[in-house]
């Protein structure tokens, strides 16, 4: 797949850090769940690794997605 990254992609990872999920961080920018969380997907597609870990219900930042967030 060839992805070209973009701000979007982020600016939406840092607010799915930021919020600890899809949904606050949907919220904050007016976009709709999917749209955000396929951005983020191709982030990690882009970086070939996984960013976030699920904790319940919330997303946190794994060592890879720390990393990227610095």
């Amino acid at each position: 797949m060839n992805i070209q990254l973009n701000y979007h992609h982020l600016r939406y990872f840092l607010a799915v850090a930021v919020e600890g999920g899809i949904k606050k961080a949907s919220e904050r920018f007016h976009v709709s769940p999917p749209t955000l969380r396929a951005q983020v997907r191709e982030l990690e597609e882009f970086l070939k690794t996984p960013l976030f870990l699920r904790q319940g219900k919330a997303l946190v930042l794994n060592d890879a997605g720390r990393v990227v967030k610095r």
